[in-house]
């Protein structure tokens, strides 16, 4: 029996319940309570899944998050503008955000979290420096693919360009 669930999860592409379902039959005599809760594992398996690989594909530096985040030493524009960031509220009104300041003041640490956050809430997330993002537009324009890679960024929700200096 164990061999056909095996099989079958993979046929479906359910590994978590496959890997769970021992473990979690052990709490339950209703079938429909397991077969409820082996599908949630299952879908918060994929979540997961689904949030690291935006992570990953979104191309961050580091990995920074806003708990991290020392708000004392921010700037007061930095401190005054951090829960409106966090909120993702300018995602989803379609604005654009500029940081702009010296050197260490928390920029691209705010950037990043952003970023991370909204990977983490489903949303599509492209991080590269400016230089890369022109560079990446020139390729485009000399290959003839200017059209599909405006496709592409039609798709991400969040398109970061960080200028270094």
């Amino acid at each position: 029996m164990d061999e056909d669930i095996r099989n079958l999860c993979r046929q479906l592409r359910l590994p978590e319940i496959y890997q769970s379902y021992h473990t979690i039959a052990e709490d339950f005599t209703n079938p429909e309570e397991f077969l409820v809760r082996i599908l949630n594992a299952e879908i918060q398996s994929r979540e997961a899944s689904r949030r690291e690989r935006a992570i990953n594909l979104a191309g961050f530096p580091a990995y920074k998050r806003f708990e991290d985040i020392k708000k004392d030493l921010l700037p007061s524009d930095g401190r005054e503008y951090l829960e409106r960031i966090q909120s993702l509220d300018f995602v989803i009104e379609n604005r654009n955000l500029i940081f702009i300041g010296n050197s260490g003041t928390g920029k691209t640490h705010l950037a990043i979290a952003a970023g991370v956050s909204a990977c983490e809430n489903g949303y599509s997330v492209l991080f590269r420096t400016a230089a890369g993002l022109i560079n990446g537009l020139k390729e485009a324009k000399n290959e003839l693919r200017l059209s599909k890679l405006e496709k592409k960024f039609r798709k991400i929700d969040l398109v970061y360009g960080i200028l270094l200096f």
